[in-house]
């Protein structure tokens, strides 16, 4: 939903990465109920390529952060030059 909500917002284009291939399926689905999966790619982590966002948002469980830290660092190889990180509730079209 997140990012079906960034394209609705603006953003040109979402990548999205679930560690659960049923979400994606999911996701995917919801992205051409809401006419933007032409804009929308979404991977499994081992399957992403390492990226560079200007923003990036998880809906996620606090529990499993420091878990998943190693994998986020992993995927933005260029994230300390990204220009944004907002959470959830934060987030807006700037930047996208």
């Amino acid at each position: 939903m997140l990012a079906i909500a960034a394209l609705k917002l603006g953003c040109a284009r979402v990548i999205g990465i679930d560690n659960d291939e049923q979400a994606l399926v999911a996701s995917r689905s919801n992205a051409e109920r809401n006419g933007v999966s032409a804009r929308l790619d979404l991977h499994l982590p081992e399957a992403a390529a390492p990226m560079q966002a200007d923003v990036l948002v998880a809906n996620i469980l606090a529990g499993p952060l420091p878990e998943l830290a190693p994998r986020v660092r992993r995927l933005s190889a260029s994230w300390r030059r990204s220009r944004h990180l907002r959470g959830a509730s934060r987030a807006s079209n700037r930047g996208c």
